[in-house]
């Protein structure tokens, strides 16, 4: 898990280890990788590399739900609902989980 962790640090300095995961919070970076959608595809392409899943939602709690409990790649998008129909939406931090 710690190379994965060193892996993100790639698209933004908050990066934490949480349970069997790495959290990182890339609302701050999307901006110098020309967007939140192609910074996401590029991370995804990393991850699906690095034999990695991907999650992203509003928190870093969210995160961690989807990428243990969602079945698909399509279901780990926390913006899309049902996810984004209860999620805080006060709360516009972009987080990424890898496991």
């Amino acid at each position: 898990m710690t190379a994965l962790g060193i892996w993100a640090l790639q698209f933004t300095p908050r990066v934490a280890l949480l349970e069997d995961c790495v959290v990182a919070e890339v609302s701050a970076s999307a901006r110098l990788f020309g967007g939140m959608q192609p910074l996401l595809d590029l991370v995804e392409a990393g991850a699906m590399e690095l034999g990695a899943r991907i999650a992203w939602a509003p928190t870093g709690t969210a995160a961690l739900a989807l990428v243990h409990d969602a079945s698909t790649p399509e279901d780990c998008d926390g913006f899309r609902a049902p996810l984004a129909q209860w999620l805080d939406r006060k709360r516009l931090l972009s987080t990424l989980c890898f496991c």
